[in-house]
């Protein structure tokens, strides 16, 4: 791979996942896709505000820390796919990237060099984007 192509696949991913980023916002066409995520983190902060009240039984607390548990992994598996813009580039750059350029192993070293790029511009644009 040159310069040109690895800088252009740094390119799209980005504008990929900003795109993603900012079409799943609240408010726009696609929030349907983050909103049971955002419900879910709604969700689990009640079952940790419940928690912090100390007048549950001891089978209710057991059951809100299950309930916890699963929220945050479902969270944690969620945030690189649709919930963190700069996150997204892990997830979405080794499948554009992939898509793009095929997956060999000789081409390990400029997916990751993309995806740690995109994280970086990802980052920059929504600070950008948040920030206006």
């Amino acid at each position: 791979m040159n310069l040109p192509e690895i800088l252009l696949t740094i390119l799209i991913i980005s504008l990929f996942c900003c795109g993603l980023s900012v079409v799943s916002g609240e408010g726009m066409v696609g929030y349907f896709l983050r909103k049971p995520f955002d419900k879910l983190r709604d969700f689990r902060d009640k079952k940790i505000t419940f928690l912090k009240l100390d007048f549950h039984h001891n089978d209710d607390r057991e059951y809100f820390k299950e309930q916890i548990k699963a929220s945050n992994i479902i969270l944690y598996i969620s945030k690189p796919i649709i919930l963190c813009c700069t996150c997204m580039a892990s997830f979405w750059g080794i499948v554009i990237f992939a898509a793009l350029h095929g997956f060999h192993v000789h081409l390990i070293k400029y997916m990751v060099i993309c995806c740690i790029c995109s994280c970086f511009i990802n980052a920059f644009f929504m600070s950008k984007y948040n920030a206006g």
